[in-house]
């Protein structure tokens, strides 16, 4: 999710891309997630079973399953936003006789 979140904002500079791109805004979210995850995944890989390790590690991973959340929640409000503002920007223009070739 952290990775392809990544990818989403980097494809932004791409216009065909940019109605359904994240925000650059969430940039830190999914760095911060992608980090999480591959620490959890160098645990799995690793066999590493100290009980504090793994007992920190388990807790990371509650805490970035909380911010995949948190960061879809944003994800869908800051798209929601960017797409009412360009319907009213839309509508004004049409309304002031203004039209885009």
């Amino acid at each position: 999710y952290g990775f392809g979140g990544v990818i989403g904002v980097l494809l932004a500079t791409l216009n065909i891309w940019r109605k359904i791109t994240p925000s650059r805004m969430l940039i830190s979210w999914f760095l911060v997630i992608t980090f999480f995850a591959a620490l959890g995944i160098y645990k799995n890989l690793s066999g590493d079973t100290r009980l504090y390790y793994a007992f920190s590690l388990r807790s990371l991973s509650e805490l970035n399953e909380m911010l995949i959340a948190l960061s879809a929640l944003l994800f869908t409000w800051l798209n929601m936003r960017k797409h009412q503002f360009a319907g009213r920007v839309k509508s004004a223009a049409t309304i002031a006789g203004v039209q885009h070739h």
